[in-house]
Order: C-alpha cells, then structure tokens, then sequence
C-alpha cells in the first residue's frame, strides 16, 4: 500500500492522549509500541501485529482501526476458518486478518495478490489490512509453508507486542485499565484496590497473558460488592475452580512463593516490612521463606 497521509480524524496529541487510555503501561516496550502505533495512524499501509497468545493482539488492531478510520467499517476474518478466509472482503474497508498465518497457500496468494493490487493503486481491494500471529512468518516462508511475497508485504510495518512477563512493571497500570473497561461494560461504579490486593495479582505468572489477567479481573469486578477490592478477594478468587485438590493446593502453593518474591524484592529483604504487608508475624514469614527455599533452614 502506499505510503501517503490518511485523514486524520484529530491531532496528533489527542491521539497520543487517547492511545495512553486504550493500551496502558509505562515500561519501555509499551510507550514504544504507542509510538509506533502513532506513527502508523497516519499511514495507509499493511501493519502486522505479531505477540504470544493473550498478549492483546486482536485489542491493539480494533485500537489502531479506531483511531485512524473511523469512517471506514471494521472486517474481521477468522484465517481459521476456511469458509472465512474465502471471503472475498469489501472494497475500501479496513480487513483484520486474525491468525494470518493460519491461511491456506492458496488464500495466501490470493491476499497477496490483493494487497498488491492496492500498493500499486488499482482498486478493488480493502482500504488497508492489518494481520495477527503469535509464529514467525519469515521462518515459514523459509520452511514452505507461508507465501515470501505475503510475508514480506505484511512485515513491512510490524507492531510487537511482549509477554506479560517480559513487562511486570505494567501489570498494576493495566489491572486498573482492565477494571475500568470491565466496569463500564457491565455499568458498575469503577473499582478501588488497596495495596496488598494489587501486590497479590502483580505477583502472578499469568502464562495466559493479558487474556487471562482480564479474566480474573472481570470475575472481581462482577463480584466487587462493595467496590473495593481486598487481598483477601483475590486469594479467594485464585483458589476458586480447582480442577482437583492436588492442582488447587499447588496452585495456591505457587502463588504464595510468587508473591513473596516479589515482596522480599520490593522491600530490599526487609521481612519485618515483609510480615506487615502480609500481616504476619515475622516468624512466619521466616518459616514460609524457608519452605520454598527463599532462605536457608537453621540447623541446631
């Protein structure tokens, strides 16, 4: 696609204002992918929106849709499905091509061959295209399994998105953005959080990524009460719907090492400080620390 201006529906501090509010965190990896987002609004080019499963691939397209082209309708195909992905999408509509690297060799020429006809402006094909994978389509395409011209024109403008656990400096920003989405949606009051409900859920792995962090985050809001939300909420919620005793106590054996971790971290070793956030007694912060080997056992 060309490379020319698209209309801008505001200014560019406006937008910069409103991406804050849409894809939140302070870590470096997210005030970069803002930027780019930013610098991509104004261009009527293919962007490729690559990141592990939950990392929020699919939120960040209908993002960067939103606050470019407003006035062009949304079409969202499902590569997966076959009967999808033979669609033949509108003329001068944005396409979201989710799971790109899920489509048939044939289909794979054929939206090639589309975004090509618009790169050389020919007409006939969607206004812009953006695309979703979790795989590398440069090593497909070295494997045989991925079009090299497709790859190649959808790689051009690549947004990556990292890991929740590559930026857990973002986790408490977004638990709150999360929160809000979440309230608004269901027409609850917006949530408060004290200090030792978010420190629990930060202390999380969440492998699922953004997608599962929203999860629990929705379960809170929705059984919030009170609208504020406790350590002890949290734990509950973490413990609920076991898939057996065994998985349930070694879940909450995890989440317990996890969040002492990053307690002791945070107050520089401090157990005293320690045992005050987890209203504890010293002693018992020393027996816990001990049991997951975070210190070492006195013998004698």
């Amino acid at each position: 696609m060309s490379l020319h201006a698209a209309p801008q529906r505001e200014s560019a501090s406006a937008l910069a204002q409103e991406l804050s509010r849409k894809i939140a965190g302070r870590s470096p990896a997210m005030q970069t992918l803002r930027e780019r987002v930013l610098a991509l609004a104004s261009l009527d080019v293919p962007v490729l929106i690559r990141g592990d499963a939950g990392t929020g691939r699919t939120h960040v397209a209908r993002v960067l849709y939103a606050v470019t082209s407003p006035q062009s309708r949304l079409t969202t195909i499902a590569c997966g499905d076959a009967a999808s992905a033979r669609a033949v999408p509108p003329a001068n509509r944005v396409v979201f091509l989710e799971e790109v690297d899920a489509l048939a060799r044939p289909e794979q020429a054929r939206w090639c061959a589309l975004l090509r006809r618009v790169a050389e402006q020919k007409g006939g094909g969607p206004r812009r295209v953006l695309a979703s994978t979790t795989r590398d389509l440069s090593a497909l395409a070295r494997d045989g399994d991925f079009d090299p011209e497709f790859a190649t024109r959808l790689q051009r403008f690549t947004l990556v998105l990292p890991p929740l656990r590559d930026r857990r400096r973002d986790v408490a920003d977004l638990i709150r953005a999360l929160a809000d989405r979440a309230a608004g949606r269901m027409g609850r009051a917006r949530v408060s959080w004290t200090r030792e409900a978010l420190r629990l859920l930060v202390a999380q792995s969440w492998p699922g990524n953004v997608r599962e962090l929203a999860s629990a985050v929705e379960r809170l809001v929705a059984f919030s009460g009170d609208s504020r939300i406790t350590r002890a909420r949290v734990a509950t919620l973490l413990d609920e719907a076991p898939a057996s005793v065994v998985s349930s106590r070694r879940g909450a054996l995890r989440r317990q090492r996890e969040e002492l971790v990053v307690l002791i971290d945070e107050a520089g070793g401090n157990l005293a400080e320690v045992a005050r956030r987890l209203e504890m007694s010293r002693g018992g912060v020393i027996y816990r620390a001990q049991k997951f080997g975070l210190l070492p056992k006195r013998t004698g």
